[in-house]
């Protein structure tokens, strides 16, 4: 993730959403998740953990393409184009599950195959209202509920443990702003 960066992100939409804007519509998904917004995940347990991948250059990034998404929205909105971050829940990729049992971390539910996000991307692109999604952070497994989507092997992947409390913090602001503040005063 952080081989990729946010600069390459913002080429890429910056280039997809001139051709986009000349048919007047289209969608512009960046690949986000959690770490941006919560460095910590659990695990099967479900206690709390840093994964090593979670450096301070990919929390930036996710944190980066989050914001460059929202903030690209309005003026894309304008030209029919859609701009969101989706972030997946813990994926079963074939990496992850040639050094993790595979097969224990589906048992659990929580986890999603590689082309559950990929059924997201199709559903967003064929929904009517695709534009008040703009600028918006969506999950998969949100996006599977909405619109009706399943993984490869029918079921629907929920990660309580994880997604469920990021829901719930991102509606608050961040730990790192002041609590109190009580606004600007003239020295």
């Amino acid at each position: 993730a952080t081989n990729v960066g946010l600069r390459g992100h913002y080429m890429c939409s910056l280039f997809a959403a001139r051709m986009m804007a000349a048919r007047q519509s289209g969608l512009i998904v960046t690949v986000s998740g959690p770490g941006g917004v919560h460095p910590v995940a659990k695990n099967l347990e479900g206690v709390d953990y840093r994964p090593s991948h979670r450096s301070i250059p990919y929390v930036l990034a996710k944190s980066g393409t989050d914001r460059m998404m929202a903030d690209m929205a309005p003026d894309l909105h304008s030209v029919g184009v859609t701009a969101v971050s989706l972030w997946p829940g813990g994926t079963l990729t074939e990496r992850i599950c040639k050094f993790m049992d595979g097969e224990k971390m589906r048992a659990t539910g929580r986890f999603e195959s590689p082309e559950f996000i990929g059924r997201g991307v199709v559903a967003l692109a064929g929904d009517a209202d695709l534009l008040s999604k703009a600028g918006k952070v969506v999950m998969a497994h949100e996006l599977a509920v909405e619109y009706g989507f399943t993984d490869t092997d029918g079921s629907m992947p929920h990660d309580e443990l994880n997604m469920l409390p990021l829901r719930i913090e991102m509606a608050r602001p961040p730990p790192y702003w002041v609590p109190d503040w009580r606004g600007y005063k003239k020295p």
